[in-house]
């Protein structure tokens, strides 16, 4: 549940993680299904950037930024979570922990590096899929 204590000027987005899937064995396991994130929905510069080095940073294993720094960039954005981990039990909450974002599998921190940019599958999907007028 969302962490109500905090106060934020912008109000957090809630993101249904439904679509975030890990592959094994060329299966879709999602994870986070019936979960939820919620993101700060606007992008500082230096979150931007290090969103880019963040994509960048397979293809380029010459980035001097180290992927805690831009890990810890992910948690800034991330204010909280209902999300449990591979032994069903809750995770600590995300919001600057930078470690425990480390921790997640590549496939779950490229699914939040999504959502964070407001590109997640749903988000695609609705964006694509023509509007129903009725006449």
């Amino acid at each position: 549940m969302f962490e109500k204590k905090k106060v934020w000027k912008i109000p957090p987005k809630k993101v249904p993680s439904d679509s975030c899937v890990v592959t094994i064995d060329n299966q879709e396991c999602p994870l986070h299904k019936g979960e939820s994130v919620w993101i700060i929905p606007v992008q500082s510069m230096r979150h931007y950037a290090a969103l880019m080095r963040i994509r960048n940073l397979v293809a380029d294993t010459s980035d001097s930024a180290s992927v805690g720094d831009l890990c810890a960039e992910i948690a800034e954005r991330i204010v909280d979570w209902d999300w449990t981990g591979l032994d069903s039990k809750k995770l600590p909450k995300p919001y600057q922990n930078g470690r425990l974002i480390e921790s997640l599998t590549s496939e779950e921190v490229a699914w939040l590096i999504d959502v964070i940019q407001g590109e997640s599958k749903e988000e695609r999907k609705n964006a694509s899929a023509p509007s129903e007028r009725k006449s």
